[in-house]
C-alpha cells in the first residue's frame, strides 16, 4: 500500500458501516495539517476526503458501530483531546479534553454488549469496594457502569455535570454484596437528552453489615464524555 510522496500515514481506521478503509496523512513539510484519505485496501489507492483544520497532529483514528470517526490529538507534554470528525470536512464536531498527558491512541469496542437491565454482573463476592471506568467512553447515546460492592451497602451513584450539578441519579438502593452494572441512557432526571460534554459520575457506598478490614465507607468519582 503507498501513498503520495513527502506523506506517511499515521493512523489507519476501518469504519464497519461502510467497509472502507481511513486514512490520516501527516504532510513531511508544510501544509503541516494532516489530511484524512479514503484507502481502497484491494489496491492501496487513495481518495482525499478532507485537511483537518487542527493545528496539530492526528495520533490515531477510530470509527465507531454508527460510523461516527473519532481521532485523538495530544503529545507526551500536553493534554490529550478527543475529537468527533465530520467525514465531510474532517472538522471537530465535538471536542473534550481527557486530562491525559501522552495520549497516542484509541479503541472503540464496536460488537454488541447486552447490559440494559440494572443487577448483578458476577456470582463472586468482591473483596472491596471499587468503581470501573464507564464503558464505552467516549458513548452516544448511552454508557455502562460497573461497581463492586464487599457487602450490603447503601448506594447512591449519580451523575453530575462539570459545575456539580446532579444530571440524574442511577441508583440510590440498598444492595447485597456483589458485582453490578448500571445503564445511562444519556439523558436527565426530567427525561431530556443531556448536552454534549463531560460528566462526573459519582459513587457512595455505606455497608450495612460487617466490611472487610479497610471497606468503610466508600466514594469514588470518575469522568465520561458524552459526544453527538
Amino acid at each position: 500500500m503507498g501513498t503520495a510522496p513527502g506523506m506517511i500515514y499515521s493512523s489507519l481506521a476501518f469504519n464497519p458501516t461502510s467497509g472502507s478503509l481511513w486514512a490520516s496523512i501527516r504532510p513531511l513539510f508544510s501544509p503541516t495539517k494532516d489530511a484524512i484519505f479514503r484507502v481502497d485496501p484491494a489496491t492501496g489507492d487513495t481518495t482525499f476526503v478532507a485537511r483537518t483544520n487542527l493545528n496539530t497532529a492526528l495520533n490515531h483514528l477510530a470509527f465507531d458501530a454508527a460510523g461516527q470517526l473519532y481521532a485523538v490529538t495530544g503529545s507526551i507534554t500536553a493534554e490529550g483531546t478527543l475529537h468527533a470528525l465530520d467525514t465531510l470536512t474532517a472538522t471537530p464536531l465535538q471536542s473534550s479534553g481527557t486530562s491525559i498527558n501522552g495520549l497516542t491512541a484509541i479503541a472503540i469496542r464496536n460488537d454488541t454488549l447486552v447490559t440494559s437491565v440494572l443487577g448483578p454482573i458476577a456470582s463472586t463476592l468482591p473483596d472491596r469496594y471499587a468503581l470501573d471506568q464507564n464503558y464505552p467512553n467516549p458513548f452516544n447515546p448511552e454508557t455502562h457502569i460497573a461497581y463492586a460492592l464487599p457487602v450490603q451497602s447503601q448506594v447512591r451513584l449519580t451523575v453530575y455535570s462539570m459545575l456539580g450539578q446532579e444530571v440524574v441519579r442511577l441508583v440510590d438502593d440498598v444492595q447485597a454484596g456483589g458485582r453490578y452494572l448500571a445503564r445511562w441512557d444519556g439523558r436527565t432526571s426530567s427525561g431530556k437528552p443531556a448536552a454534549s460534554g463531560i460528566y462526573i459520575y459519582r459513587i457512595e457506598a455505606s455497608p450495612l453489615a460487617q466490611a472487610p478490614e479497610g471497606s468503610g465507607p466508600f466514594s469514588e468519582s470518575r469522568r465520561m464524555v458524552l459526544l453527538k
